[in-house]
């Protein structure tokens, strides 16, 4: 599951050197790595340091956003952008013509250097991205779901012997708008998965998420459901495949996307012979957010005063949406709970460059919607017991988005005797939530790491699926 804290780059355009009789006037460019993420930054100063602006040259039009509470003070700069909680302090260097410093959004921090000359965008390295020639084919797929005629865009990986009775399995992500390959911070995990598959002899189905990479449907109005129905839409239309008659038919969800599974296998008539389940929910949704909002900041170096701050303002913004289904009353409720935790938030909860109404603003609308209403009341118990096929449920034991102990245990408890022998629930050692081998195993780190997926993952998921 995608974490709560977010890391938002306003992008905009760049304007041309200016310099003004003030050495620190004029526009300044860096390149950095945040996350994984390579970005290029430009800052405008003006009037002597009293007035700055950022701006992104990647991207072609666009106003430049000021910044606030500007100070240059014995070659000391320092601002903030308020409604994206970002922050920044350095120092101006002028013999050396630079500004070095550190900017902070949402407890994440990175250095920067300004420099006169343009600089080039940093190169991120992904050794596990599978690269051509491939062994095996690919075939690009669209059709309809015909619940509410969105268009599917999707990519079918398959060994390339045709006549071969391979298996099938169907990809779903976890939450946020996902394209096919499943692009977080650099990494393709589902891309990687097809690639590793169909070595094997298993193929893929993998595609877009509604609002992500081809679709051109709209992510903010996809309740948990839709994304349900284009699964099962998926599995429909391949199961009218007369050459895919017999194949096996597998699914895979990570994170959210096990709800997502779930769901599906309940939902469709068609055959499903196995499982796979990647970090998956063995609690309710709301079970998992709170757990997971107190162990994040713990994750980060946090004190213990902040974690369990986080875990109630998370908490009580979950009750307040469970208890009104009206939008427009959970909207006020939540507003009046905002502004009480905003008062409440012991010292390094909330960026300084935050003021109360950004902070409501950030937090408002992100669970009180369908979405986020079938998410917290999403129990995997109910689901969990009722499923009657092979299924193999992986954790990491270093997650601390999906809590590993919590929820593999609780796939334990679900399941019966009969069904637990029919079922492979394995924590697999220091693995991160994404699956990579991790070192301080916080969020942060999920970009810096160069590997994508564990060959662990692979080495417990391709026997079980050839068995099936």
């Amino acid at each position: 599951m995608n974490t709560c804290i977010k890391v938002v780059f306003i992008l905009l355009f760049c304007t041309s050197p200016l310099f003004g009789k003030n050495k620190i006037d004029g526009v300044w460019h860096a390149s950095f790595t945040v996350m994984g993420q390579a970005m290029l930054l430009d800052l405008t100063v003006k009037s002597g340091g009293k007035e700055v602006a950022i701006s992104n040259p990647e991207m072609e039009v666009a106003p430049q956003i000021p910044g606030g509470n500007v100070v240059f003070k014995k070659n000391k700069l320092s601002f903030n952008v308020a409604f994206i909680g970002l922050e920044f302090k350095g120092t101006f260097f002028p013999k050396g013509d630079s500004i070095v410093g550190v900017m902070n959004q949402s407890g994440i921090t990175w250095d920067v250097k300004f420099f006169r000359t343009i600089q080039k965008k940093n190169k991120v390295n992904r050794p596990q991205t599978p690269k051509e020639p491939f062994p095996y084919e690919t075939q690009e797929v669209s059709f309809q779901n015909p619940k509410d005629n969105v268009q599917i865009f999707g990519t079918f990986t398959y060994p390339i012997n045709k006549n071969s009775n391979y298996p099938i399995v169907f990809l779903a992500s976890g939450s946020g708008p996902q394209d096919r390959n499943c692009t977080i911070l650099g990494h393709q995990s589902f891309l990687l998965i097809a690639d590793q598959f169909a070595r094997a002899g298993i193929a893929t189905f993998r595609f877009d998420d509604r609002g992500a990479g081809e679709s051109k449907a709209n992510f903010s109005l996809a309740a948990l459901s839709d994304f349900v129905s284009d699964l099962t839409t998926s599995i429909n239309y391949f199961a009218q495949d007369e050459q895919l008659k017999g194949h096996p038919f597998g699914l895979l969800g990570h994170s959210e996307g096990g709800m997502h599974i779930m769901e599906a296998y309940k939902q469709t008539k068609e055959q499903i012979d196995f499982l796979v389940f990647m970090a998956a929910c063995g609690v309710s949704g709301k079970d998992v957010l709170v757990q997971q909002q107190y162990e994040m900041p713990l994750a980060e170096g946090l004190n213990e005063e902040i974690a369990l701050w986080n875990k109630t303002l998370f908490q009580g913004l979950s009750e307040r949406v469970l208890a009104e289904s009206d939008l427009v009353k959970c909207a006020f409720n939540i507003e009046a709970f905002l502004k009480e935790m905003y008062a409440k938030a012991p010292k390094g909860a909330i960026s300084e460059a935050m003021n109360e109404e950004t902070f409501v603003a950030n937090n408002a609308a992100f669970l009180n919607n369908q979405w986020g209403r079938q998410f917290l009341a999403f129990n995997p118990t109910e689901y969990l017991k009722t499923i009657e096929v092979p299924l193999i449920a992986l954790f990491g034991s270093k997650d601390i988005q999906v809590n590993p102990i919590i929820n593999s245990e609780a796939f334990r408890s679900a399941l019966s005797s009969s069904q637990l022998k029919q079922a492979q629930i394995t924590v697999l050692p220091q693995l991160n939530h994404l699956f990579q081998q991790c070192n301080t195993c916080n969020f942060k780190e999920y970009g810096d790491l160069e590997e994508t997926m564990s060959p662990l993952v692979f080495e417990q998921l391709i026997p079980f699926i050839l068995k099936q």
